[in-house]
Protein backbone atom coordinates (compact mmCIF):
# COMPACT_ATOMS: atom_id res chain seq x y z
CA UNK A 1 0.00 0.00 0.00
CA UNK A 2 2.96 2.31 0.66
CA UNK A 3 4.98 1.66 -2.22
CA UNK A 4 3.22 3.19 -4.92
CA UNK A 5 2.79 6.27 -2.91
CA UNK A 6 6.47 6.76 -2.25
CA UNK A 7 7.17 5.89 -6.03
CA UNK A 8 4.48 8.83 -6.89
CA UNK A 9 5.86 11.04 -4.12
CA UNK A 10 9.83 10.40 -5.52
CA UNK A 11 8.94 10.65 -9.07
CA UNK A 12 7.16 14.34 -8.02
CA UNK A 13 10.15 15.29 -6.49
CA UNK A 14 12.71 14.78 -8.74
CA UNK A 15 10.73 15.81 -11.76
CA UNK A 16 9.50 19.13 -9.83
CA UNK A 17 13.19 19.90 -8.58
CA UNK A 18 15.88 17.32 -9.38
CA UNK A 19 15.61 17.92 -13.18
CA UNK A 20 19.00 19.11 -13.74
CA UNK A 21 20.53 16.14 -12.46
CA UNK A 22 18.25 14.04 -14.71
CA UNK A 23 20.06 15.62 -17.80
CA UNK A 24 22.54 13.88 -17.25
CA UNK A 25 21.21 10.15 -17.56
CA UNK A 26 21.38 9.05 -20.85
CA UNK A 27 17.99 8.35 -22.96
CA UNK A 28 19.51 4.36 -23.50
CA UNK A 29 19.57 4.47 -20.42
CA UNK A 30 16.11 5.17 -19.45
CA UNK A 31 14.83 2.92 -22.65
CA UNK A 32 16.94 0.28 -21.30
CA UNK A 33 15.05 0.93 -17.34
CA UNK A 34 11.40 0.80 -19.67
CA UNK A 35 12.36 -2.44 -21.16
CA UNK A 36 13.57 -4.25 -18.20
CA UNK A 37 9.91 -3.22 -16.83
CA UNK A 38 8.13 -4.38 -19.80
CA UNK A 39 9.60 -7.49 -19.65
CA UNK A 40 8.99 -8.07 -16.04
CA UNK A 41 5.46 -6.60 -15.93
CA UNK A 42 4.16 -8.47 -18.75
CA UNK A 43 2.39 -11.98 -18.49
CA UNK A 44 4.45 -14.17 -20.63
CA UNK A 45 2.08 -17.33 -20.44
CA UNK A 46 -0.51 -15.25 -21.91
CA UNK A 47 0.80 -15.63 -25.07
CA UNK A 48 0.45 -19.22 -25.87
CA UNK A 49 -3.46 -18.87 -24.29
CA UNK A 50 -4.00 -16.46 -27.30
CA UNK A 51 -2.76 -18.60 -29.91
CA UNK A 52 -4.48 -21.77 -28.69
CA UNK A 53 -7.00 -19.78 -29.04
CA UNK A 54 -6.99 -19.73 -32.60
CA UNK A 55 -5.85 -22.88 -33.14
CA UNK A 56 -8.15 -25.99 -33.86
CA UNK A 57 -9.15 -28.79 -30.73
CA UNK A 58 -7.24 -31.17 -32.59
CA UNK A 59 -3.42 -29.33 -33.03
CA UNK A 60 -4.15 -28.46 -29.48
CA UNK A 61 -4.17 -31.85 -28.08
CA UNK A 62 -1.06 -32.63 -29.79
CA UNK A 63 0.51 -30.09 -27.69
CA UNK A 64 0.30 -29.87 -24.03
CA UNK A 65 1.54 -26.38 -23.65
CA UNK A 66 -1.61 -24.68 -25.47
CA UNK A 67 -4.19 -26.73 -23.39
CA UNK A 68 -5.67 -23.50 -21.89
CA UNK A 69 -7.57 -21.52 -23.97
CA UNK A 70 -9.82 -18.25 -23.70
CA UNK A 71 -12.63 -17.65 -26.20
CA UNK A 72 -11.87 -16.56 -29.79
CA UNK A 73 -13.22 -13.22 -29.64
CA UNK A 74 -11.68 -12.48 -26.35
CA UNK A 75 -8.38 -13.26 -27.78
CA UNK A 76 -8.76 -11.42 -31.42
CA UNK A 77 -9.92 -8.37 -29.02
CA UNK A 78 -6.52 -8.46 -27.33
CA UNK A 79 -4.60 -8.72 -30.66
CA UNK A 80 -6.68 -5.85 -31.80
CA UNK A 81 -5.96 -3.61 -29.30
CA UNK A 82 -2.21 -4.49 -29.31
CA UNK A 83 -2.18 -3.54 -32.94
CA UNK A 84 -4.28 -0.15 -32.64
CA UNK A 85 -2.00 0.66 -29.21
CA UNK A 86 1.09 0.32 -31.66
CA UNK A 87 0.03 1.93 -34.68
CA UNK A 88 -2.50 4.78 -33.52
CA UNK A 89 -2.75 5.51 -29.45
CA UNK A 90 -3.83 3.77 -26.87
CA UNK A 91 -7.19 6.10 -26.00
CA UNK A 92 -8.38 5.01 -29.18
CA UNK A 93 -7.04 1.03 -29.55
CA UNK A 94 -9.21 1.18 -25.76
CA UNK A 95 -12.29 2.77 -27.35
CA UNK A 96 -12.60 0.13 -30.23
CA UNK A 97 -11.63 -2.56 -27.42
CA UNK A 98 -14.49 -1.56 -25.32
CA UNK A 99 -16.81 -1.06 -28.10
CA UNK A 100 -15.68 -4.40 -29.93
CA UNK A 101 -16.23 -5.98 -26.18
CA UNK A 102 -19.68 -4.52 -26.24
CA UNK A 103 -20.95 -5.95 -30.13
CA UNK A 104 -19.33 -9.44 -28.73
CA UNK A 105 -21.85 -9.07 -25.13
CA UNK A 106 -24.60 -8.29 -27.07
CA UNK A 107 -24.23 -11.32 -29.87
CA UNK A 108 -23.54 -13.48 -27.10
CA UNK A 109 -26.51 -12.24 -25.18
CA UNK A 110 -28.32 -12.54 -27.73
CA UNK A 111 -27.72 -16.29 -27.76
CA UNK A 112 -29.00 -17.19 -24.15
CA UNK A 113 -32.40 -14.75 -24.67
CA UNK A 114 -35.80 -16.61 -26.16
CA UNK A 115 -38.73 -15.12 -26.76
CA UNK A 116 -42.31 -17.01 -27.44
CA UNK A 117 -45.42 -15.33 -28.10
CA UNK A 118 -48.86 -16.43 -27.98
CA UNK A 119 -52.37 -15.19 -27.80
CA UNK A 120 -55.33 -15.81 -25.00
CA UNK A 121 -58.36 -14.94 -26.39
CA UNK A 122 -57.82 -11.28 -27.56
CA UNK A 123 -54.45 -10.28 -25.94
CA UNK A 124 -51.41 -11.53 -27.22
CA UNK A 125 -48.62 -11.68 -25.08
CA UNK A 126 -44.81 -12.24 -24.88
CA UNK A 127 -42.78 -15.05 -22.50
CA UNK A 128 -38.95 -14.47 -22.47
CA UNK A 129 -36.65 -16.65 -21.09
CA UNK A 130 -32.77 -16.82 -20.59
Amino acid sequence: KDAPLTSAIVTFILVAFGYPVLNFIPTAGLAGVMFVVFYHTFKWFSLPVILASFLPSRVRRRFPFLSQKIKRWDAAIIVVVTVLTVVFDLAVAVMVGVFLSCVVYTWESRKRLHANTGTLGDTKYYELSG
